[in-house]
């Protein structure tokens, strides 16, 4: 089984930029054998200037990585991330609502409709916060 680097999931989750990528392509030693030789090889001739580069690496990543430790490692950052971050309780829910609907990540459809009623329990936000911290907890635990 091929073990994908942090940086992997970094790059296709929008947190570091094609650049940092790049160069880190280049600077780490262990690459190749954590994913093999033809995936490295992939990435070395990987053309990082060509027009929509970034659309283009992201498909390449996503056939060669595994999605389910790729959303696994999204979820648990999220869920970490409500959890930890109370003062952006509602952008965290949102994000996590957001993979909910755009990925269709079943296991997800707790906080999705939560979000989607938010409206309607912004009155008595403080006691749904627990349930959903509870819950996010639990969660986070069973996935991890």
């Amino acid at each position: 089984m091929k073990t994908y680097p942090l940086q992997c999931f970094q790059f296709l989750n929008n947190e570091i930029s094609i650049q940092d990528f790049e160069q880190y392509i280049y600077e780490d030693e262990q690459l190749e054998s954590l994913i093999g030789a033809d995936q490295y090889m992939d990435l070395l001739a990987f053309d990082f200037t060509q027009e929509n580069a970034v659309k283009h690496l992201k498909e390449l990543l996503k056939k060669t990585i595994n999605i389910t430790d790729w959303n696994q490692w999204r979820i648990t950052n999220l869920i970490e991330a409500l959890l930890n971050d109370p003062d952006h309780y509602y952008t965290h829910l949102q994000k996590i609502a957001s993979l909910y609907y755009k990925e269709d990540i079943q296991e997800l459809n707790y906080f999705g409709a939560l979000e989607s009623a938010v409206e309607d329990v912004l009155p008595n936000m403080d006691i749904y916060r627990e349930r959903v911290v509870a819950y996010a907890e639990k969660f986070l635990n069973e996935i991890q």
